[in-house]
């Protein structure tokens, strides 16, 4: 009876080892055409979930927009006007009104006690129907500024905006058709001394 059980387990032992050999992993390319099959599966359900992850692109990369936000352009990037046509591009400032950051933005000089300083103008060409974006009186300057900003649309004054220090304004313009814009502004204080612009575009963008 014992004799039988041995048998019996040597048995089921031969024949579990001899399953390896016969499904054919127990040999090298047995062994090989697993690791491909488990490949071939995990392949694609890997990707798959890549896909309807919505991943976003890596920023910087190929159609990554330039501007702030797609269909966009900022105001510095408009080429200046100069004589009714397009001229050289500015730079952009990097400001802070009333406490908060516009890192592309766009200065404007100051009028005051007859001193008339040249507008700042830019050639929009008639393409964009809008201009918005934030206007404001960088925080360096002295605390009871207060100016007139004059908006201009082909060399015609267009709109009048109040502004006082510490205080930001929101803008939404229609420029529709219009060829060259201008800006400047004017305090009935006095002349700031400064080698900057102290009225800013915050982030203004043409659209």
């Amino acid at each position: 009876m014992i004799g039988g059980k041995r048998d019996s387990a040597s048995k089921s032992r031969s024949a579990w080892l001899s399953w390896p050999a016969w499904t054919g992993i127990g040999s090298l390319a047995g062994l090989v055409a697993l690791a491909v099959a488990v490949v071939a599966w995990w392949w694609p359900q890997s990707a798959s979930s890549d896909v309807s992850s919505g991943a976003p692109a890596s920023p910087g990369g190929a159609g990554a927009p330039a501007n702030g936000s797609a269909g966009q352009t900022y105001l510095y990037q408009l080429p200046a006007n100069s004589a009714g046509q397009a001229g050289q591009q500015r730079s952009p400032a990097d400001v802070v009104l009333a406490g908060n950051h516009y890192a592309h933005s766009t200065g404007m000089w100051t009028d005051c006690m007859g001193k008339i300083n040249p507008k700042v103008a830019f050639y929009a060409g008639g393409k964009y129907q809008h201009l918005a974006g934030t206007l404001g009186i960088a925080d360096p300057a002295p605390g009871n500024t207060s100016v007139i900003v004059y908006v201009y649309a082909d060399d015609s004054q267009f709109k009048t905006f109040d502004l006082s220090h510490d205080q930001t304004l929101p803008i939404d313009i229609d420029i529709s058709g219009f060829t060259r814009l201008s800006f400047s502004s004017l305090t009935l204080g006095e002349c700031p001394h400064t080698p900057k612009p102290l009225v800013y575009l915050g982030d203004t963008v043409v659209f």
